[in-house]
């Protein structure tokens, strides 16, 4: 089957919307995807390249493109014939290789199946609405901390129906890192959230990052004598930064054994601690121990897939909180009818995959392999 081309008309139209109509030499962009196209049939025709995918005209033309705005930059470029053939053969180059010949991972979980597709559906909303509510709100750092710990949802997602278990496991070790934050900071009174604010000023100090040197030497003199009043010593000082608001923003010393780290320190204040086990070893994942290189693809993908659900559980209703105040009745309404839908099945959906984690474990421990 011959490549279906797309009209100039229609290549006009994409360039329009994609805003860079001006930004190449349309003639000549189309001369590349038509002669790319060409090409490709061509290989197809000679048994050059063994594929029984219909080939999308559209990503060899994205793929033109991108070629094109990247010699924008380059001055004094002339499309001779040289550099026009040139191009042609990037293109059916990278469209060949990238689009038909890469090797693909395949995941346990799919992308259309409600196990994932129920909880994307939530996070997508989340990631659209909150641009839009957070102009209220644009000096909010919680705001922040929520859209990235849905982004790293997101991310997660991806990787798992990508088949990146592993990758997705170690993700989850940042988002964990984020939502303990800001589960801490959507409870804390401002004290607190001032603390938070005031140390991402001291890590600034820190690593240099204050352009104005009186006035960077002059948070280092508030911040040792910060850390004074903790007696806390100079080789502390790392670490008070990036824990020692927590001082602020919890009873610290009603935490036994509080220390300024994540798993004795914030972990616990967020009252997490029973996720300790899981950090540690997303930890090692992160790090490229042995675990990385030997794990086994279906504990990973069920292990990363419940924490993220779970994590999702915790971050959900600060969402919802934030969402709800930020908007109008109407919207309100709509939004908290479509959550409790979805919410009702992915608690189902949860149970399940833990279920059948529960029991792939169980039937693994009693293997004698």
């Amino acid at each position: 089957m011959k490549t279906i081309l797309l009209s100039k008309e229609h290549v006009l139209k994409t360039l329009e919307n994609l805003k860079i109509k001006d930004k190449v030499p349309f003639e000549i962009l189309y001369r590349i995807y038509f002669d790319a196209c060409s090409t490709i049939d061509y290989l197809k025709d000679n048994k050059v390249i063994a594929t029984y995918q219909i080939i999308n005209s559209l990503v060899i033309l994205n793929y033109t493109i991108g070629e094109l705005l990247y010699l924008q930059d380059k001055k004094d470029v002339v499309y001779d014939e040289n550099l026009i053939a040139n191009l042609v053969n990037r293109v059916v180059d990278k469209f060949v290789t990238i689009e038909l010949f890469s090797i693909k991972t395949h995941g346990l979980y799919a992308k259309y199946s409600p196990v994932i597709s129920n909880l994307m559906t939530l996070i997508s909303f989340m990631l659209s609405s909150l641009p839009l509510i957070r102009l209220k709100n644009k000096n909010d750092v919680r705001f922040d901390i929520l859209e990235k710990v849905i982004f790293l949802a997101k991310c997660m997602i991806d990787l798992i129906l990508a088949g990146f278990e592993t990758e997705a496991f170690s993700t989850w070790r940042t988002m964990h890192e984020s939502e303990c934050i800001l589960l801490i900071l959507s409870k804390t009174e401002k004290e607190g959230l001032d603390a938070y604010l005031r140390h991402m000023v001291y890590s600034l100090a820190f690593r240099n990052g204050i352009q104005d040197k009186a006035k960077q030497d002059a948070i280092f003199v508030e911040l040792k004598e910060k850390m004074k009043e903790h007696d806390l010593k100079s080789k502390d000082m790392k670490k008070f930064i990036e824990y020692g608001w927590l001082y602020k923003a919890v009873e610290t010393d009603k935490i036994e054994g509080f220390k300024l780290n994540f798993r004795n320190g914030l972990e616990v204040a967020a009252g997490l601690g029973n996720y300790s086990k899981w950090y540690e070893m997303s930890s090692e994942i992160a790090h490229s121990s042995p675990l990385l290189i030997f794990s086994r693809k279906e504990y990973f993908a069920r292990a990363s897939l419940l924490n993220l659900y779970e994590s999702f559980f915790r971050v959900e209703p600060i969402f919802t909180n934030l969402y709800i105040k930020n908007v109008d009745e109407a919207n309100k309404k709509r939004y908290l009818e479509m959550r409790n839908a979805y919410m009702h099945d992915i608690n189902v959906i949860y149970e399940e995959e833990r279920n059948k984690f529960l029991s792939y474990n169980k039937a693994k421990s009693h293997s004698p392999s």
